[in-house]
C-alpha cells in the first residue's frame, strides 16, 4: 500500500468531506439583517459571509404628477383614470383660464398630499385672438377691408355679397375725401366722398352698422356667437372705421362656463372657483 492509504490519510479525507458537507448544506440558510445586506450561517469555527443588499424597486406611496392638458378631452380621461371620490377636487381659474384637478385632496378627517394633479391649460382660438386685438382700434379705409377679408370666414351676417361689395368699394376709392355719412333704416351706414382728381365725380360706400360673428374662444370648444359694433369717423377728409365687440368679458365667461360644465359632467366632480399657489390653493 501507498502512504496515501494509511488509516490517517483516510480519516483527514473523511473529516474534510464532512466540513465541506456541512458548509454546503448551512450555505443555503440565510438572514436578512437590519440594514438590508444578506448573511449566509456557517458552522460553529467558521465566519459568516455577508453580501451586500440588491437594490430593489420600491413602490412610491403615493403618486407625483403634474401634467398638463390643452383640450379637455386629454383632460376628462385622464380625471376620470385617477380620480378617487370623494378625494379629489376641481378648480375653476377664470382669471388664469385653466382648470386643476386636485386628485389626491383632503377627505374629511385625512389630509392629502396634493401631490397629484392634473391642469387644463385652455387657449383661445386664432380667431377670437385677432377680433381682439383690434378690438376697438381704428382702421385705415384700406386695412379695414384687408382685415374684414381676411377674417370673412368668421362673419354670419351680413352676407358675403354685401360685404364683398363693401370691401370693393373700399379698394377703388382710395384716394377721395369722406364728407359725410347717412344712418340708414336698413341698418348701415353711407358715407358720401368727392373724388379728389375730379372734383364733379362723387359717390358714396355702405357699411354695415353690425357684424355677426361666429368662432370659437377656446381651442376644441363649441363657437360662440359675438355681436361686432361698426363704428366711422370722418376726421379731415379721411375715414377711420372701428369695431366694438359686445360684451366680450361675458362671452369670454359663459365659454369658460361651457368648458366647466362639460368637465364636471364627464368626471362626475364639482368644479369650485379657486386657483393653485405653490401647491396649495388659495
Amino acid at each position: 500500500m501507498g502512504r496515501y492509504d494509511s488509516d490517517d490519510n483516510r480519516d483527514g479525507l473523511a473529516q474534510l468531506v464532512g466540513k465541506i458537507e456541512q458548509l454546503t448544506s448551512v450555505a443555503r440558510a440565510s438572514v436578512m439583517l437590519p440594514n438590508g445586506n444578506m448573511a449566509l450561517l456557517a458552522p460553529d469555527g467558521y465566519t459568516p459571509h455577508i453580501y451586500p443588499a440588491t437594490p430593489i424597486y420600491t413602490a412610491p406611496h403615493h403618486i407625483k404628477a403634474a401634467p398638463v392638458f390643452a383640450e379637455a378631452k386629454g383632460f376628462n380621461a385622464y380625471v376620470n383614470q385617477f380620480k378617487r371620490i370623494p378625494a379629489s377636487r376641481i378648480f375653476a381659474d377664470l382669471g388664469g383660464l385653466r382648470l386643476t384637478a386636485v386628485l389626491d385632496y383632503h377627505e374629511a378627517n385625512t389630509p392629502g398630499t396634493l401631490d397629484h394633479t392634473a391642469t387644463l391649460a385652455m387657449r383661445t382660438t386664432p380667431s377670437w385672438d385677432a377680433w381682439n386685438a383690434k378690438n376697438g382700434v381704428p382702421f385705415g379705409q384700406l386695412d379695414f377691408a384687408e382685415f374684414i377679408e381676411e377674417h370673412a370666414d368668421d362673419i354670419m351676417a351680413p352676407a358675403a355679397a354685401d360685404l364683398l361689395e363693401m370691401i370693393e368699394n373700399f379698394q377703388d376709392n382710395r384716394t377721395v375725401t369722406f364728407q359725410s355719412k347717412v344712418n340708414r333704416q336698413n341698418g348701415s351706414v353711407r358715407l358720401a366722398y368727392v373724388d379728389e382728381e375730379d372734383a364733379r365725380s362723387t359717390g358714396s360706400v355702405k357699411i354695415p352698422e353690425r357684424l355677426k360673428l361666429s368662432f370659437g374662444v377656446f381651442e376644441g370648444q363649441s363657437v360662440s356667437q359675438i355681436d361686432a359694433f361698426v363704428r366711422t369717423k370722418v376726421d379731415g377728409g379721411k375715414l377711420l372705421i372701428a369695431f366694438k365687440l359686445h360684451k366680450i368679458g361675458e362671452v369670454k365667461r359663459l365659454a369658460f362656463d361651457e368648458v366647466c360644465r362639460q368637465v364636471e359632467e364627464a368626471a362626475g366632480i364639482e368644479i369650485a372657483a379657486g386657483s393653485m399657489t405653490g401647491g396649495r390653493f388659495n
